[in-house]
């Protein structure tokens, strides 16, 4: 998720909330077992896209609901 966060970042996840909502927001979830933070958006046909900040990191469209959902990040902190 560089540049937004970086690997030393510290994330404060809420992991009560884990419905999508509108809002642009950042998630931790796992993907065919595999964790991951990234940004989800639904899209048509009950489809939905793992979306990286990082530009060098392709997006993913997951069509066989292989998302689950953990938390989302609320906060994080990073070393000076």
């Amino acid at each position: 998720m560089a540049p937004t966060l970086l690997d030393d970042d510290t994330l404060l996840i809420d992991c009560s909330d884990r419905e999508l909502g509108l809002g642009d927001q950042i998630w931790v979830f796992t993907y065919y077992n595999h964790g991951m933070v990234k940004r989800l958006r639904p899209a048509e046909h009950g489809l939905l896209h793992l979306l990286s900040d990082n530009p060098a990191v392709p997006d993913v469209i997951d069509s066989e609901n292989s998302v689950q959902l953990l938390g989302r990040v609320v906060a994080y902190m990073r070393k000076m």
